[in-house]
């Protein structure tokens, strides 16, 4: 910052009646006249906006600036992760910053004026909540919400003058024909601009619509069958949940199960399907990824007492895929068929707090290096309300095609079963070992206790004048015992030939040592006492 800096934080509330701008900056740095505004962000980076916004204040402050010639610029007050306020940080401010600010006043006052057409957009409103939005917003969405239609078909189409579903809808078969002969993509069949037509139509009116031919209906009594499993080699099925609709109380399994345990996963889903027998399976998307690797797994396992092939058989015949009647029978208007998004299109409950399949083969990944069961049983959870929401999809689905109403509620859970099976993790051998602060304390303390012992020895056991004049050596032992007796520590592992080294020390000393330091630092370092001279 220079010296005539001088941020000052206030929120008093400025006009440009010029521009006829009003605002309140967070600050002003006064710099002499300079006036460059500041404000305060809750992050320590600068965003994409900031520029912006330092612009309409600066644009702002300009009647009340006594400095024509200074450059455009603000501040801006960051803040790191711990939340606490950073040093304010300069930003110029471009030139086309400041002209987009005029030029969106011009727009927003334009609209006051003229009023403005409204635009299906992804925000929360129009993805999330289709129902709030009218069919005139709807018919300006992008074609790529037409199922069908990727990026590279809607660049041709963009290409040809067709942006929107409501352009699609308003074009003939030749004309789209046309479109794509200019392109080096493969011309549509007939079926196809047909499909993505009928699919664009119930889009704007936000109405399903079912589709012409005869459908297989769909059934009152079923098992609602949903797995979680590795997409990686080798093929495991680590979380599996069935559930039993429309035969009164229902009866429901999970099984947990770690790829040691693969066999006793497909032998507890086998007993429940020979325990209901009648039922068809119903799946989303089972064809292609739940009936697959079930068999990918029986042909890895073998598991023994079971007859994989004649399982395998049994469930393909009883099994109904949702996901492929709901392509032939329903014509939705959400983009995609992701159960999830059909159900948020329903307004149904989903209480789990993992978004997707990746997120759960994470999370299992997580569980297998911690064995955290608080991550088990969001796992758990999730597959579940996943059976939930396949549960509550069929039901909408049936009463759509059969023109009925919805059950009011599902039935009971009579028989709610939970198997694990899992291989603990093996419990590392804990090493006691001291932290080196630890050990450094019980040595200071060591050498206390033995300055104190030579200092009441020296005071008990001084000899005489009397004991000196016949003991000429008496002297020497007496220096000896006043002398801090600090032992000499020695590595055995790094210094051996130094292992057996005398130091000033008896016999009892070493006891004392053994006792204050333990035995788990007696490996480490020990004392090698020698004959007293006492």
């Amino acid at each position: 910052m220079l010296t005539t800096d001088r941020l000052v934080y206030t929120n008093h509330v400025f006009i440009n009646r010029e521009y006829r701008f009003r605002g309140a900056p967070d600050g002003v740095n006064i710099g002499n006249g300079r006036l460059e505004p500041v404000e305060i962000k809750n992050r320590g980076w600068v965003g994409r906006f900031d520029e912006f916004e330092l612009a309409f204040y600066w644009v702002l402050l300009h009647p009340h600036r006594t400095v024509e010639d200074a450059d455009p610029a603000g501040w801006l007050q960051l803040a790191n992760e711990a939340g606490r306020a950073m040093e304010p940080v300069r930003v110029k401010v471009p030139a086309d910053a400041i002209a987009a600010v005029h030029e969106s006043a011009q727009r927003a006052r334009s609209v006051l004026v003229d009023g403005l057409d409204p635009v299906w957009c992804d925000c929360d409103v129009c993805s999330q909540h289709p129902q709030a939005s009218l069919p005139s917003v709807r018919r300006t969405a992008p074609v790529t919400v037409v199922n069908g239609i990727g990026r590279k078909k809607r660049a041709a189409l963009e290409a040809g003058g067709i942006t929107t579903v409501g352009q699609l809808t308003d074009m003939t078969t030749v004309d789209i024909w046309e479109v794509f002969a200019t392109t080096d993509l493969a011309i549509p069949s007939e079926s196809t601009l047909q499909a993505w037509q009928a699919h664009a139509a119930v889009f704007i009116e936000n109405r399903p619509r079912i589709q012409p031919g005869h459908h297989e209906r769909l059934p009152d009594q079923f098992i609602a069958l949903d797995l979680e499993y590795q997409s990686e080699a080798p093929a495991t099925v680590w979380l599996l949940t069935a559930h039993t609709v429309g035969t009164g109380p229902a009866h429901r399994i999970t099984v947990f199960a770690d790829d040691n345990h693969q066999t006793d996963l497909i032998v507890t889903f086998a007993d429940f399907l020979a325990e209901h027998p009648d039922l068809p399976v119903l799946t989303w998307n089972g064809t292609s990824a739940d009936l697959k690797w079930l068999e990918k797994l029986i042909a890895r396992t073998n598991p023994t007492g079971l007859d994989g092939q004649t399982l395998m058989k049994n469930l393909q015949t009883r099994h109904r895929d949702l996901l492929q009647w709901t392509r032939t029978a329903l014509s939705l208007p959400i983009p995609g068929r992701k159960i999830k998004d059909i159900a948020a299109w329903l307004d149904l409950e989903n209480d789990s707090d993992v978004g997707n399949g990746l997120h759960a083969n994470s999370l299992w990944h997580q569980y297998l290096n911690t064995s955290d069961t608080t991550i088990r049983d969001r796992l758990i959870n999730y597959n579940r309300t996943d059976v939930a929401i396949l549960i509550e999809v069929a039901h909408h689905f049936r009463a759509i095609h059969e023109q009925t109403s919805v059950p009011v509620s599902a039935a009971p859970i009579e028989r709610d079963d939970l198997h694990h099976h899992e291989t603990p993790l093996p419990t590392k051998a804990r090493r006691h070992r001291h932290r080196p602060a630890d050990l450094g304390d019980r040595l200071r303390a060591l050498f206390r206790y033995l300055h104190r012992h030579s200092e009441l020895s020296a005071a008990t056991d001084s000899p005489t004048s009397d004991d000196r004049d016949q003991d000429p050596t008496a002297d020497q032992r007496g220096r000896d015992l006043h002398r801090p007796h600090r032992p000499r520590w020695v590595h055995r592992s790094r210094h051996p030939a130094t292992a057996h080294a005398p130091y000033d020390a008896t016999a009892s000393d070493a006891n004392e040592c053994s006792a204050q330091i333990g035995e788990a630092s007696t490996d480490v370092c020990r004392p090698t006492p020698t004959t007293s001279t006492l």
